[in-house]
């Protein structure tokens, strides 16, 4: 008798023990491996619909096209820091896709003997920082920021800003009025 309650008491140890046998097991190297592999393609995957830095890309665009900061000109409107205009096209397209940074500079900028100067014109008309704009994403690689407008000069429209992701960063491609 007392074998065959021994024998039912250890039954449901060795149903246990034999279950766990069975089943993956949870913490081997090849599973970390493959979670990690995992949350990094996430990672990625959320990198790449995360919006453009809307402020920050329209602020270097200002620098560019008011020739500020990084392309300061002196007081005879020649550009500090650059003595090109491929150079100055290589530099905002940090910010700028290599063909509308190409387009600004060719409006914006001439080139001399002795370096790049800034064409006298009126600026461009930008995001304006106090107003709302509303940001659309069209697709996984291009947003478009738009924004009403109106003054005296231009009058009543709309400023349409296009973002596309090239090379993992968000970079400006067009800015236009409608």
């Amino acid at each position: 008798m007392k074998r065959w309650m021994y024998t039912l008491i250890a039954i449901p140890f060795l149903l246990l023990a034999c279950a766990q046998e069975d089943a993956p097991p949870e913490n081997t190297e090849d599973n970390l491996s493959e979670t990690e592999e995992h949350q990094d393609h996430l990672t990625e995957t959320e990198q790449e619909t995360e919006p453009p830095a809307v402020d920050e890309l329209m602020s270097q665009y200002s620098d560019l096209a008011y020739a500020k900061g990084t392309f300061k000109a002196d007081d005879n409107l020649r550009v500090e820091q650059f003595s090109s205009k491929e150079e100055l096209i290589e530099e905002s397209s940090q910010f700028l896709s290599e063909e509308f940074a190409r387009e600004v500079v060719d409006l914006r900028f001439e080139e001399k003997g002795d370096g790049v100067y800034v064409k006298a014109m009126d600026g461009p008309v930008t995001l304006d920082e106090e107003q709302d704009y509303n940001l659309e994403k069209l697709s996984e690689s291009e947003y478009r920021a738009t924004q009403q407008h109106s003054s005296e000069l231009h009058g009543e429209f709309e400023l349409v800003i296009t973002f596309v992701r090239k090379d993992d960063r968000w970079v400006i491609d067009g800015i236009n009025q409608t």
